[in-house]
Protein backbone atom coordinates (compact mmCIF):
# COMPACT_ATOMS: atom_id res chain seq x y z
CA UNK A 1 0.00 0.00 0.00
CA UNK A 2 1.25 3.49 -0.82
CA UNK A 3 -0.27 6.81 0.28
CA UNK A 4 0.65 10.10 1.96
CA UNK A 5 1.98 8.14 4.98
CA UNK A 6 4.47 6.10 2.91
CA UNK A 7 4.80 2.62 1.46
CA UNK A 8 3.83 -0.24 3.73
CA UNK A 9 2.65 -3.81 3.85
CA UNK A 10 -0.14 -4.70 6.23
CA UNK A 11 0.20 -8.11 7.88
CA UNK A 12 -2.41 -8.15 10.66
CA UNK A 13 -5.62 -6.18 10.96
CA UNK A 14 -8.62 -6.58 13.19
CA UNK A 15 -10.96 -4.14 14.92
CA UNK A 16 -8.41 -3.09 17.57
CA UNK A 17 -4.93 -3.97 16.27
CA UNK A 18 -2.97 -3.30 13.10
CA UNK A 19 0.58 -4.48 12.47
CA UNK A 20 2.29 -2.77 9.54
CA UNK A 21 5.72 -2.87 7.95
CA UNK A 22 6.71 0.47 6.49
CA UNK A 23 9.58 1.98 4.52
CA UNK A 24 10.62 5.63 4.41
CA UNK A 25 13.30 7.35 2.33
CA UNK A 26 14.63 10.89 2.81
CA UNK A 27 16.81 12.76 0.37
CA UNK A 28 20.15 14.08 1.59
CA UNK A 29 21.12 17.73 2.01
CA UNK A 30 24.20 19.33 0.50
CA UNK A 31 25.23 21.85 3.17
CA UNK A 32 26.75 24.14 0.53
CA UNK A 33 23.21 24.67 -0.87
CA UNK A 34 21.68 25.82 2.46
CA UNK A 35 22.96 29.04 4.04
CA UNK A 36 21.87 27.98 7.56
CA UNK A 37 24.04 24.81 7.30
CA UNK A 38 27.25 26.71 6.44
CA UNK A 39 30.23 24.85 7.89
CA UNK A 40 28.20 21.74 8.76
CA UNK A 41 28.61 18.26 7.30
CA UNK A 42 26.29 17.16 4.51
CA UNK A 43 23.27 15.10 5.51
CA UNK A 44 23.27 11.65 3.87
CA UNK A 45 20.21 10.12 2.27
CA UNK A 46 18.38 8.09 4.91
CA UNK A 47 16.39 4.85 4.65
CA UNK A 48 14.14 3.73 7.50
CA UNK A 49 12.34 0.41 7.70
CA UNK A 50 10.46 -1.39 10.43
CA UNK A 51 7.22 -2.59 11.99
CA UNK A 52 4.58 -0.52 13.73
CA UNK A 53 1.74 -1.63 15.94
CA UNK A 54 -1.41 0.50 16.06
CA UNK A 55 -3.80 -0.21 18.92
CA UNK A 56 -7.27 1.31 19.23
CA UNK A 57 -7.58 1.83 22.98
CA UNK A 58 -11.11 3.21 23.02
CA UNK A 59 -13.74 3.98 20.40
CA UNK A 60 -17.22 5.45 20.57
CA UNK A 61 -19.56 6.74 17.90
CA UNK A 62 -17.61 9.99 17.44
CA UNK A 63 -14.31 9.61 19.36
CA UNK A 64 -11.29 7.32 19.20
CA UNK A 65 -8.04 6.96 21.21
CA UNK A 66 -5.13 5.21 19.45
CA UNK A 67 -1.64 4.14 20.50
CA UNK A 68 1.02 4.00 17.78
CA UNK A 69 4.25 2.02 18.44
CA UNK A 70 6.71 2.28 15.50
CA UNK A 71 10.25 0.83 15.57
CA UNK A 72 12.60 1.76 12.71
CA UNK A 73 16.06 0.63 11.67
CA UNK A 74 17.90 3.60 10.15
CA UNK A 75 20.45 3.39 7.35
CA UNK A 76 22.54 6.22 5.91
CA UNK A 77 23.29 6.02 2.19
CA UNK A 78 26.26 7.86 0.71
CA UNK A 79 28.88 7.41 -2.02
CA UNK A 80 30.59 4.69 0.05
CA UNK A 81 27.52 2.49 0.41
CA UNK A 82 24.97 1.85 3.17
CA UNK A 83 25.76 2.24 6.88
CA UNK A 84 23.45 1.21 9.70
CA UNK A 85 22.98 4.30 11.87
CA UNK A 86 20.75 3.09 14.71
CA UNK A 87 17.15 2.54 15.63
CA UNK A 88 14.27 4.82 16.52
CA UNK A 89 11.25 4.14 18.70
CA UNK A 90 8.71 6.95 18.85
CA UNK A 91 5.43 5.94 20.49
CA UNK A 92 2.51 8.34 20.48
CA UNK A 93 -1.15 8.67 21.43
CA UNK A 94 -3.76 10.13 19.12
CA UNK A 95 -7.23 11.37 19.93
CA UNK A 96 -9.79 11.76 17.17
CA UNK A 97 -13.17 13.42 17.50
CA UNK A 98 -15.91 14.09 14.96
CA UNK A 99 -17.83 17.28 15.54
CA UNK A 100 -21.43 17.36 14.47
Amino acid sequence: MSDEDGIRGQSIEDDRYKLNLSLDFNLGIDSDDVDLREGMDNVDRMLQIGPSLEVTLSETENTRWELYLPVRANFGIDGNGIDESGFTFSPNFSYFREFD
